[in-house]
C-alpha cells in the first residue's frame, strides 16, 4: 500500500510560484520545481496532476493573496478616495521594494501567455478582471460621494488606472528609483480627480 503524500500544500504551492515567478512558466521545468519544493516527481504529479495545473494552483494562490490585500486597503479606508490612494501607494511601494525586478506573476504571465495557452490566459483575465471590478467598485463610490467629480464614468477611471498599475508592475524589473513610483503615483491620482 502506497504511502499518503505528506506536505503543507500552501508552502508547496509558494515554493512553486517562486519558481514560476522567477523564471517564467515555459523556463521552469519539472527538475526546478522538484527542487524547489523537495518533493519526488511522483509525489508532485500526484499531488497536483502536471505542471500547468500546477502553474494554475499558483496564480489562483498569488491572485488570492492580491485581492485580499486589494480590498483590505479600500475597508480600511476613511473613505473611498482614501482607499484609492492607499492602494495605489501600496503599488508603488511594492514596486520600489521589487529589488529582483520581478514585477507582478500575473501580468507576466499574461505577457508570456498572450495567446499559446488559452486555458491559462483566460484563467490570467478572470483574476485582472476582478481587480478591476474592485477598483471600479471604489472609484464609483468616491464620485457617488463627491469626492471625485462626475463626468467620466468610474469604468473609463479604473481602466486608466489599471493601465498605470500595471505599467509600474512591467517598469519594476527595470528597478527605477522609488520616487519614479511616487511620481507616478501622484500623477494617476490627479489624472482621475
Amino acid at each position: 500500500m502506497a504511502r499518503p503524500i505528506e506536505f503543507d500544500r500552501d508552502q508547496v504551492l509558494d515554493k512553486a510560484m517562486a519558481c514560476f515567478w522567477q523564471s517564467g512558466y515555459e523556463a521552469t521545468s519539472i527538475s526546478d520545481l522538484v527542487e524547489a519544493t523537495q518533493l519526488k516527481p511522483g509525489s508532485l504529479y500526484a499531488a497536483f496532476t502536471n505542471k500547468q495545473n500546477l502553474f494554475l494552483l499558483t496564480l489562483e494562490r498569488y491572485a488570492g493573496q492580491s485581492l485580499t490585500r486589494i480590498e483590505e486597503r479600500f475597508t480600511q479606508a476613511s473613505d473611498a478616495l482614501s482607499g484609492i490612494e492607499s492602494f495605489l501607494g501600496h503599488m508603488g511601494q511594492d514596486c520600489s521594494n521589487d529589488r529582483e525586478g520581478r514585477g507582478c506573476l500575473l501580468v507576466n504571465s499574461l505577457l508570456e501567455f498572450a495567446s499559446a495557452d488559452p486555458k491559462v490566459h483566460q484563467q490570467i483575465r478572470v483574476y485582472l478582471d476582478r481587480v478591476e471590478v474592485l477598483l471600479r467598485q471604489q472609484v464609483q463610490r468616491a464620485i457617488d460621494t463627491g469626492q471625485l467629480a462626475s463626468g467620466r464614468s468610474a469604468a473609463q477611471r479604473a481602466a486608466f488606472l489599471l493601465t498605470g498599475i500595471w505599467g509600474m508592475r512591467v517598469m519594476s524589473a527595470r528597478q527605477p528609483e522609488p520616487e519614479s513610483y511616487q511620481c507616478i503615483t501622484e500623477q494617476l491620482l490627479a489624472a482621475i480627480r
